[in-house]
């Protein structure tokens, strides 16, 4: 349905329905592929991917993750039951040099009328002490059909997409 990749740095990027080809609701579901970086000063960031929005949603998602990292080597997990943010896992932050993380994000049924959920699966190997890979589900509370898709940073400000990343996604 579309490609962005970026030229300069951008805090987000909208994916939007249209007419044609790009009209979402001859689709049962979509696919974003992530490839991504952050400008922060960090080894890692949080990827958001909020529908119909591109801001905070007070209560607007429940949210689930699993990863692992290099620090500890093992699986941890973290639930948070009310979020007002649509997290789509991590992604390398500005200190990880030339390496840019891949997310995959599934946002199913977009216009069946049940809440709409993302599963993100997600990898990039920034550091010896904080290279992710892991799973993240997203759901928001609405039962509005998905018209578009804001990926950004968390928690944004100043933490840009530099030059470079890439943003593919599918109709299915």
């Amino acid at each position: 349905l579309s490609t962005t990749v970026l030229t300069g740095d951008a805090n987000s990027v909208t994916l939007s329905s249209s007419t044609g080809a790009n009209d979402w609701s001859q689709y049962m579901s979509l696919a974003i592929m992530v490839y991504s970086k952050t400008s922060s000063s960090s080894n890692t960031d949080y990827l958001r991917a909020m529908i119909n929005a591109s801001g905070t949603v007070t209560d607007g998602y429940h949210d689930q993750g699993y990863w692992s990292n290099t620090a500890g080597g093992t699986a941890q997990g973290g639930k948070d039951t009310s979020t007002t943010q649509g997290f789509a896992g991590y992604q390398a932050g500005g200190n990880s040099a030339s390496i840019f993380s891949s997310n995959l994000i599934i946002i199913p049924d977009i216009n069946s009328g049940k809440f709409p959920n993302t599963l993100t699966t997600y990898g990039h190997t920034v550091a010896t002490t904080d290279s992710r890979v892991g799973l993240w589900s997203s759901t928001r509370s609405s039962q509005a059909p998905v018209t578009s898709v804001w990926v950004s940073n968390y928690p944004g400000g100043s933490d840009d997409f530099v030059a470079g990343c890439r943003f593919d996604m599918w109709g299915i």
